[in-house]
Protein backbone atom coordinates (compact mmCIF):
# COMPACT_ATOMS: atom_id res chain seq x y z
CA UNK A 1 0.00 0.00 0.00
CA UNK A 2 2.85 2.34 0.92
CA UNK A 3 4.63 1.53 -2.37
CA UNK A 4 1.52 2.42 -4.37
CA UNK A 5 1.19 5.72 -2.46
CA UNK A 6 4.82 6.61 -3.15
CA UNK A 7 4.46 5.71 -6.82
CA UNK A 8 1.32 7.85 -7.11
CA UNK A 9 2.93 10.85 -5.40
CA UNK A 10 6.01 10.53 -7.63
CA UNK A 11 3.78 10.44 -10.72
CA UNK A 12 1.90 13.57 -9.56
CA UNK A 13 5.21 15.38 -8.93
CA UNK A 14 6.46 14.49 -12.40
CA UNK A 15 3.23 15.71 -14.01
CA UNK A 16 3.39 19.01 -12.12
CA UNK A 17 7.01 19.43 -13.15
CA UNK A 18 6.14 18.74 -16.79
CA UNK A 19 3.32 21.30 -16.72
CA UNK A 20 5.48 24.01 -15.10
CA UNK A 21 7.28 24.77 -18.38
CA UNK A 22 10.97 24.68 -19.06
CA UNK A 23 12.79 27.94 -19.76
CA UNK A 24 15.77 27.57 -22.10
CA UNK A 25 17.85 29.67 -24.46
CA UNK A 26 18.56 29.39 -28.17
CA UNK A 27 20.71 31.63 -30.33
CA UNK A 28 20.49 33.12 -33.81
CA UNK A 29 22.68 35.51 -35.76
CA UNK A 30 21.46 38.59 -37.61
CA UNK A 31 22.91 38.12 -41.09
CA UNK A 32 22.82 41.62 -42.58
CA UNK A 33 24.43 40.44 -45.81
CA UNK A 34 22.28 37.42 -46.69
CA UNK A 35 19.46 37.19 -44.16
CA UNK A 36 17.72 40.57 -44.45
CA UNK A 37 15.53 42.37 -46.96
CA UNK A 38 15.13 46.13 -47.25
CA UNK A 39 11.69 47.49 -46.31
CA UNK A 40 12.55 51.15 -46.79
CA UNK A 41 15.61 53.32 -47.28
CA UNK A 42 16.21 57.07 -47.29
CA UNK A 43 19.30 59.11 -48.04
CA UNK A 44 18.04 61.76 -45.63
CA UNK A 45 19.68 60.89 -42.32
CA UNK A 46 21.06 57.73 -43.92
CA UNK A 47 18.11 55.74 -42.58
CA UNK A 48 17.12 52.18 -43.43
CA UNK A 49 14.62 49.59 -42.22
CA UNK A 50 15.34 45.89 -42.72
CA UNK A 51 13.41 42.73 -42.01
CA UNK A 52 15.81 39.97 -41.01
CA UNK A 53 15.47 36.26 -40.32
CA UNK A 54 14.85 35.70 -36.64
CA UNK A 55 13.60 32.63 -34.82
CA UNK A 56 11.10 30.42 -36.63
CA UNK A 57 8.17 32.60 -37.71
CA UNK A 58 9.38 35.54 -35.60
CA UNK A 59 11.33 38.03 -37.74
CA UNK A 60 13.65 40.80 -36.59
CA UNK A 61 12.99 44.36 -37.73
CA UNK A 62 16.16 46.44 -37.72
CA UNK A 63 16.12 50.20 -38.24
CA UNK A 64 19.04 52.58 -38.39
CA UNK A 65 19.22 56.36 -38.67
CA UNK A 66 21.57 59.11 -37.49
CA UNK A 67 24.09 56.45 -36.40
CA UNK A 68 21.57 54.92 -34.01
CA UNK A 69 19.85 51.52 -34.18
CA UNK A 70 16.41 50.26 -33.20
CA UNK A 71 15.42 46.58 -33.11
CA UNK A 72 12.05 44.86 -32.81
CA UNK A 73 11.62 41.11 -32.38
CA UNK A 74 8.50 39.40 -33.73
CA UNK A 75 5.52 40.91 -35.54
CA UNK A 76 3.66 43.86 -34.06
CA UNK A 77 -0.09 43.18 -33.82
CA UNK A 78 -2.27 45.04 -36.31
CA UNK A 79 -2.87 48.64 -35.25
CA UNK A 80 0.40 48.93 -33.34
CA UNK A 81 3.38 50.74 -34.84
CA UNK A 82 6.86 49.46 -34.14
CA UNK A 83 8.36 51.74 -31.48
CA UNK A 84 11.63 53.56 -32.16
CA UNK A 85 13.62 52.60 -29.08
CA UNK A 86 17.30 53.40 -29.03
CA UNK A 87 19.88 55.22 -26.93
CA UNK A 88 20.97 58.85 -26.94
CA UNK A 89 24.63 58.14 -27.81
CA UNK A 90 25.56 56.81 -31.23
CA UNK A 91 25.24 53.06 -30.99
CA UNK A 92 25.46 49.72 -32.73
CA UNK A 93 24.38 46.16 -31.95
CA UNK A 94 26.00 42.77 -31.72
CA UNK A 95 24.60 40.28 -34.22
CA UNK A 96 24.04 37.38 -31.78
CA UNK A 97 20.52 37.21 -30.36
CA UNK A 98 19.66 35.10 -27.32
CA UNK A 99 16.04 33.96 -27.42
CA UNK A 100 14.38 32.92 -24.17
CA UNK A 101 11.99 30.03 -24.76
CA UNK A 102 9.19 28.61 -22.64
CA UNK A 103 8.78 24.97 -23.69
CA UNK A 104 10.35 25.86 -27.03
CA UNK A 105 8.22 28.98 -27.64
CA UNK A 106 10.08 32.32 -27.69
CA UNK A 107 8.84 35.10 -25.41
CA UNK A 108 11.85 37.39 -24.96
CA UNK A 109 15.27 38.24 -26.38
CA UNK A 110 18.59 39.51 -25.08
CA UNK A 111 20.80 41.57 -27.38
CA UNK A 112 24.12 43.31 -26.68
CA UNK A 113 24.41 46.98 -27.62
CA UNK A 114 27.50 49.19 -27.75
CA UNK A 115 27.14 52.90 -26.95
CA UNK A 116 29.73 55.38 -28.24
CA UNK A 117 30.00 57.79 -25.33
CA UNK A 118 31.62 61.13 -26.08
CA UNK A 119 34.62 62.30 -24.07
CA UNK A 120 33.64 65.79 -22.83
CA UNK A 121 37.29 66.88 -22.94
CA UNK A 122 37.78 66.08 -26.64
CA UNK A 123 34.21 66.09 -27.96
CA UNK A 124 34.77 62.79 -29.76
CA UNK A 125 33.96 59.14 -29.10
CA UNK A 126 36.43 57.43 -26.78
CA UNK A 127 36.93 53.63 -27.09
CA UNK A 128 37.56 53.47 -23.35
CA UNK A 129 34.12 54.94 -22.65
CA UNK A 130 32.04 52.58 -24.81
CA UNK A 131 28.93 51.37 -23.02
CA UNK A 132 28.26 47.63 -23.14
CA UNK A 133 24.59 46.99 -22.52
CA UNK A 134 22.44 43.86 -22.54
CA UNK A 135 18.94 44.83 -23.65
CA UNK A 136 16.02 42.57 -22.76
CA UNK A 137 13.02 42.81 -25.10
CA UNK A 138 9.51 41.41 -25.05
CA UNK A 139 8.57 39.50 -28.21
CA UNK A 140 6.03 41.37 -30.36
CA UNK A 141 2.78 39.48 -30.90
CA UNK A 142 3.05 37.62 -27.60
CA UNK A 143 -0.53 37.32 -26.35
CA UNK A 144 -1.60 39.59 -29.21
CA UNK A 145 0.30 42.51 -27.64
CA UNK A 146 3.15 44.69 -28.94
CA UNK A 147 6.83 44.16 -28.29
CA UNK A 148 9.36 46.57 -26.80
CA UNK A 149 12.43 46.90 -24.60
CA UNK A 150 11.82 45.62 -21.08
CA UNK A 151 15.08 46.26 -19.22
CA UNK A 152 18.78 46.97 -19.45
CA UNK A 153 21.81 45.38 -17.75
CA UNK A 154 25.17 47.16 -17.75
CA UNK A 155 27.58 44.41 -18.84
CA UNK A 156 30.60 46.49 -17.81
CA UNK A 157 29.34 46.91 -14.24
CA UNK A 158 27.93 43.41 -13.60
CA UNK A 159 30.11 40.30 -13.72
CA UNK A 160 27.02 38.10 -13.95
CA UNK A 161 25.37 40.31 -16.60
CA UNK A 162 24.17 37.46 -18.85
CA UNK A 163 22.57 35.53 -16.01
CA UNK A 164 20.99 38.68 -14.63
CA UNK A 165 19.55 39.54 -18.06
CA UNK A 166 18.02 36.06 -18.30
CA UNK A 167 16.37 36.48 -14.89
CA UNK A 168 14.92 39.84 -15.96
CA UNK A 169 13.59 38.34 -19.20
CA UNK A 170 12.01 35.38 -17.43
CA UNK A 171 10.43 37.49 -14.69
CA UNK A 172 9.25 40.60 -16.55
CA UNK A 173 8.89 40.06 -20.31
CA UNK A 174 5.51 38.33 -20.54
CA UNK A 175 3.74 40.73 -18.17
CA UNK A 176 5.42 43.92 -19.38
CA UNK A 177 2.99 46.58 -20.66
CA UNK A 178 4.75 48.30 -23.55
CA UNK A 179 2.20 51.13 -23.59
CA UNK A 180 2.69 52.12 -19.95
CA UNK A 181 5.80 50.46 -18.48
CA UNK A 182 9.28 51.90 -19.03
CA UNK A 183 12.50 49.86 -19.33
CA UNK A 184 14.71 50.19 -16.26
CA UNK A 185 18.23 49.33 -15.16
CA UNK A 186 18.77 46.02 -13.38
CA UNK A 187 21.89 45.36 -11.30
CA UNK A 188 24.77 47.78 -10.88
CA UNK A 189 24.99 50.82 -13.15
CA UNK A 190 28.33 52.22 -14.33
CA UNK A 191 29.24 55.65 -15.73
CA UNK A 192 28.86 54.61 -19.39
CA UNK A 193 25.37 53.11 -19.13
CA UNK A 194 22.22 54.75 -20.49
CA UNK A 195 18.53 53.96 -20.52
CA UNK A 196 16.80 53.82 -23.91
CA UNK A 197 14.71 56.81 -24.96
Amino acid sequence: MRTIGLAASTLVALCLQANAGTITSDYTTIDFKNGCRTISESEEGASIILECKGYGAHPITYAEGDLRAAVLFGLQPEGHEAPWQSFGPWNRINTTVEWRLDDGRPFATILRWFLDNIDPATGSADPGRVGNMLVISRLAGLGGKPGCMVGVVDARANKDANELARKVADKLATGFDCANDKPAFHGKVGPYAHLPN
